[in-house]
């Protein structure tokens, strides 16, 4: 009887211990490999064809991308590409430089030449603006050609286009002012108001009386027109600048190189 009181009051706890054993382990692997094998089994023929599809395709992406992107990354096919580019850039600018010489500078010319005589100017200009440099922060400098010139063989004037190449705009205010105003008539006394180191090279060549133009497409400048008297113009300012206005639309789209493309595709 002791001994069962003895028992009757204290707690009792029964833990049953399993023996180890690697069946455990086992079944671990070999149930995914059952469950994927009963999906194979119960699978209609369309889906298993469908996750094969996947499969091949997934596998498929995978080789091809590891090949692409050891050939992107070699020497020998960023080369060719450079090589490849440099070739269709190369072709590009002949076909540009073609669109010049064959179908904008005959037009021109025509246009330049009319303006001249139907003014009875000495000499009509067109100079066209180009960055050339950039200073060591990368801001550029603007540049202006006299790409184009036409003198009055009645008047024996010498052509001066030569002397007036690679003209760094920043040593001039008079540029800046025909770009404000985008027409100017006037005399070197008034260009000298505005400009003084300009008018000292217009009159060296001769000019008395300037008329210029700015020339712009799709606001982008392209340069300017310009008309150039060596004695005071007998037409009156308002037919100057009529005339002057009505060959510089003429001549505007010619030096456009997007508009020229698209006209001789």
């Amino acid at each position: 009887m002791k001994k069962t009181n003895e028992l009757s009051g204290q707690n009792i706890i029964n833990v049953n211990v399993p023996a180890p054993s690697g069946k455990k382990g086992v079944e671990k692997y070999v149930g995914p490999v059952k469950e994927a094998f009963s999906f194979l089994a119960n699978a209609s023929i369309y889906s298993i064809f469908k996750v094969t599809c996947i499969s091949i395709i997934t596998l498929v992406i995978i080789i091809t991308g590891t090949m692409c992107y050891k050939a992107v990354t070699s020497e020998a096919f960023i080369t060719a590409l450079a090589t490849r580019v440099s070739h269709e850039q190369d072709i590009q600018e002949s076909k540009n430089l073609g669109i010049r010489d064959d179908k904008v500078t005959p037009k021109i010319q025509k246009e330049i030449e009319m303006l001249c005589y139907t003014l009875s100017a000495d000499r009509v200009f067109i100079f066209e603006m180009h960055n050339g440099k950039r200073n060591s922060s990368g801001l550029p400098f603007r540049y202006a050609d006299m790409s184009y010139e036409e003198v009055n063989d009645n008047k024996h004037i010498n052509r001066v286009g030569i002397q007036f190449q690679n003209v760094p705009l920043t040593l001039y205010k008079f540029p800046h002012y025909i770009a404000e105003h985008s027409y100017m008539l006037g005399d070197i006394e008034e260009i000298a108001r505005i400009d003084k180191g300009f008018a000292e090279e217009i009159a060296e060549i001769g000019g008395e009386y300037l008329a210029v133009v700015y020339i712009t497409t799709n606001g982008t400048p392209l340069g300017f027109l310009g008309v150039a008297f060596h004695e005071k113009p007998t037409f009156q300012e308002e037919y100057i600048k009529g005339i002057i206005e009505s060959h510089a639309r003429v001549i505007t789209p010619l030096l456009d190189l997007r508009q020229q493309i698209i006209m001789n595709r």
